[in-house]
């Protein structure tokens, strides 16, 4: 059995899995080669992958995110992320973490924009009914 050290560390490590990349490089016919990067986690590097995915969705093009929660649930407070983000997410409010995002994007640009997002990105989710960490 793994400590919490060690999951956390372990979900971080799958969130950051990355494709191969040669952004914005000509190959040897002299074609672009297009970015190809994507994103996956589970439990905690899950939640990491689609914060990620959202932050930098300029040059996201796909993200496998499972037992995960959507980007800015907890904003900023450890309550809520016990409570709303992995006990009941009935108590998420999917508007307003949307016009947060969309705030964050006009207000800082700390984020990319998030009409990258409607683009080709792919997403796939999962999650279990029996998942005692991360509720569905």
């Amino acid at each position: 059995r793994m400590g919490p050290g060690v999951s956390w560390l372990l979900g971080v490590l799958l969130a950051l899995r990355v494709s191969p990349t040669r952004t914005g490089v000509e190959n040897s016919n002299g074609s672009r080669v297009t970015q190809q990067i994507t994103v996956s986690g589970v439990s905690s590097g899950g939640f990491f992958a689609v914060q990620f995915h959202v932050a930098y969705s300029s040059i996201i093009r796909g993200a496998g995110i499972i037992a995960g929660g959507p980007f800015y649930c907890a904003q900023g407070n450890v309550d809520i992320a016990l409570a709303s983000c992995m006990r009941t997410p009935g108590l998420i409010s999917v508007d307003e973490l949307v016009a947060i995002t969309h705030s964050t994007y006009l207000t800082t640009r700390t984020i990319d924009d998030p009409k990258n997002l409607s683009m080709d990105t792919k997403v796939w989710l999962f999650t279990g009914t029996e998942d005692t960490a991360v509720n569905p």
